[in-house]
């Protein structure tokens, strides 16, 4: 039997709100959005629906709402803690929109307060769901034990407000830093620790726009990772070197080519898949059908530990003096 689907809550309608608005509009069956929040409910809801959509201005609200039954936040990090203690008083499943958090005492703090009260939590660490990846993450035992892992990740820049309020005065590390750093983990299947980083500034000095971090593991895999605001058009790049040669993904353009001692050269594209509507059914299926989460809320909170260890690493290399990560 057909189930029917699920009421969602909306929380936040800037830009990437609105992303995640279209997709439950248009994208995910599973899908039935009934309540946005966004900070002027005056504005109403400015996409066109099949429904009626409830508009509100105080989050509690959203998550008690009798229509709601899982809650989606695309509202900016800094207010994920207050969201987080209203979906759970609601016994609400809630997704969030990476990072989990902006400190890692939030995010702890999140991930305890939902597992107590038995409601999941998951983060949309959205680039686990790109195709060109996954085919990345499961053609990389073929390298045999791979020694290096290198990747890029660089968006054009956008205004954002002084200060960037809503990450917490953090700036590219905390915004691109956790998908790369979330990729070090999930790719490899490894816990990394966090060798170098440096930043072009430093949090209260100015929002940084770039970093550049070198991790490794206990098993000898090094991986050095640059991510940037920039002027340029987005850059999304992965190479990975093994015994047995090496394996590289364009996952913007979603390319892969695969080199092998001895063999020419294998490229092939993969097929492009919308990351957020890929996210959403995620998570629905999973609550629909009492799943695992596909990321759970550790998940992310691991994640966020690694951005905040390149946070104090990148503070003392301010004070000790310069030292790069890819020497």
């Amino acid at each position: 039997m057909k189930q029917a689907p699920v009421g969602v809550g909306l929380i936040g309608l800037g830009r990437q709100g609105l992303r995640y608005a279209r997709h439950l509009l248009e994208d995910v069956p599973g899908a039935r959005l009934v309540a946005v929040c966004r900070k002027d409910a005056s504005q109403g809801f400015p996409l066109s629906a099949p429904d009626p959509i409830a508009v509100m201005d105080q989050v509690a609200d959203l998550a008690q709402h009798p229509s709601v039954e899982v809650v989606v936040s695309a509202a900016p990090p800094q207010l994920s803690p207050l969201i987080c203690r209203a979906a759970v008083a609601a016994g609400k499943p809630l997704l969030v929109e990476k990072p989990l958090a902006t400190t890692e005492t939030d995010g702890a703090d999140m991930v305890d307060r939902a597992r107590k009260a038995g409601v999941p939590l998951m983060v949309a660490q959205t680039l686990r769901f790109n195709r060109a990846l996954e085919a990345f993450r499961g053609r990389l035992p073929e390298l045999g034990t791979i020694h290096t892992l290198m990747m890029t990740l660089a968006v054009p820049t956008r205004p954002r407000p002084p200060g960037n309020p809503g990450f917490g005065g953090k700036g590219v590390l905390l915004d691109l830093g956790i998908h790369v750093l979330d990729l070090a983990r999930y790719l490899t299947g490894s816990r990394p620790r966090v060798e170098a980083c440096v930043l072009d500034r430093l949090p209260l000095a100015g929002f940084e726009t770039r970093a550049d971090i070198r991790l490794s593991t206990a098993e000898g895999l090094t991986m050095n990772l640059l991510v940037a605001w920039s002027q340029s058009e987005r850059i999304g790049t992965a190479e990975a070197s093994g015994p047995t040669g090496c394996l590289s993904v364009d996952w913007v353009k979603h390319h892969l080519i695969v080199r092998q001692d001895g063999q020419a050269p294998v490229a092939w594209s993969e097929p492009e898949q919308p990351t957020i509507a890929a996210v959403l059914s995620a998570f629905l299926e999973a609550i629909a059908c009492n799943k695992p989460l596909p990321v759970p809320g550790q998940e992310g909170l691991e994640a966020l530990r690694l951005v905040e260890t390149c946070y104090q690493i990148a503070r003392c290399r301010d004070v000790a003096g310069p030292e790069q990560p890819n020497d």
